[in-house]
């Protein structure tokens, strides 16, 4: 990951902190299969690519929350037309 802003501030005195933002690409190359072509193999794998928008924040008075906008898009043959979005919501519980 890589900074993109740190805002560092709350909003008057309601419970909530917003740390800041930072981006991520990932890629990822592999394979998941049922019968493998034992003389071919390195044609069952595919590659992936992917980006994410972060942010950090504290809600609560104390408890960290991180929430990532991704976008992500297989290159290969058999790859969602047009790619998939997600949010991933994670804490330290």
């Amino acid at each position: 990951r890589f900074p993109l802003l740190w805002v560092d501030r709350g909003l008057l005195t309601l419970p909530a902190f917003l740390r800041g933002f930072s981006g991520a690409f990932g890629a990822d190359y592999g394979t998941a299969f049922y019968d493998l072509d034992t003389q071919k193999p390195w044609q069952a794998f595919r590659l992936g690519l992917s980006a994410e928008l972060w942010t950090s924040l504290v809600l609560g008075y104390g408890l960290d929350v991180q929430m990532a906008l991704g976008y992500a898009r297989g290159t290969g043959t058999g790859a969602i037309p047009g790619g998939t979005s997600y949010l991933v919501v994670s804490s330290g519980l």
